[in-house]
């Protein structure tokens, strides 16, 4: 994997991230406003409609639905779909970094930049 590659894809993952972030701290600091239904939608594009509706104990057809815009997504439920793609966003951010550190450490051995690796 190239270090251009590895940068951009860090740099999404964090603008996607912060995005998300972003709509979390302004509920729980008070915000009156919840995720809209475009937010949620983004997220919900992000990943495979499987994991969704795993972790949130809808139907993967429920899931369609909302991403279609067949059915409005709950309020309830758009909170619950941004922490799930944000940490969904983090366990790929810390596999991917994983990755990096043993693809390093085969081409450089252990000792390279000072033993980090």
């Amino acid at each position: 994997m190239s270090k251009r590659f590895h940068n951009l894809a860090l740099d999404q993952s964090r603008e996607d991230e912060d995005q998300v972030t972003f709509a979390t701290l302004t509920l729980l600091e008070g915000g009156k406003t919840p995720p809209g239904s475009d937010l949620a939608k983004r997220c919900l594009n992000s990943f495979p409609v499987s994991q969704f509706s795993c972790d949130l104990k809808v139907s993967d057809r429920t899931i369609q639905k909302w991403k279609s815009g067949q059915e409005p997504i709950p309020e309830n439920r758009k909170l619950q779909i941004v922490g799930i793609t944000k940490s969904y966003f983090i366990s790929d951010l810390n596999q991917l970094e994983d990755e990096i550190d043993r693809m390093l450490m085969n081409q450089y051995g252990p000792n390279v930049d000072g033993g980090t690796y």
